[in-house]
């Protein structure tokens, strides 16, 4: 008597496909929405690593390697005293506009022509992270 391969061909297909099927805890709608709702943060980090981080600090302690050669000290962005009372329209059009615009440091430059306004809102997410208690 002869064996026939096909039988065993087919079991292992099928169990290759079903498992396939079998939702993990780890799924890509799980994981989407977790990115989606980090996203404004996410963001708003990666722009103030890239715009304001120079002068601010990476933890906007205003310690930035360019504070050395400013006349005037950058705000410290992680001081929960300063800026808990700023609010979200006032941080968003310091950004947009530079600080001289606002009665602010002129060192500060303007960013509305670099950022788009949902970008500064992602700023403005992330920038209230830096003030809050761990």
């Amino acid at each position: 008597m002869t064996e026939h391969p096909l039988p065993a061909t087919l079991l292992v297909v099928a169990a290759v496909i079903l498992g396939g099927c079998i939702e993990t805890p780890d799924t890509p709608e799980t994981t989407e929405s977790a990115y989606k709702v980090n996203w404004p943060q996410t963001r708003g980090g990666e722009l103030f690593a890239r715009y304001c981080a120079a002068c601010h600090g990476d933890r906007g302690q205003a310690d930035g390697y360019n504070v050395a050669a400013l006349a005037v000290r950058p705000r410290d962005l992680s001081s929960a005293e300063r800026m808990t009372p700023l609010a979200d329209a006032r941080l968003a059009a310091v950004i947009r506009d530079g600080g001289g615009a606002h009665g602010l440091s002129p060192l500060m430059p303007a960013f509305g022509h670099s950022l788009t306004d949902e970008e500064t809102r992602f700023l403005v997410v992330f920038l209230r992270t830096l003030h809050q208690a761990p």
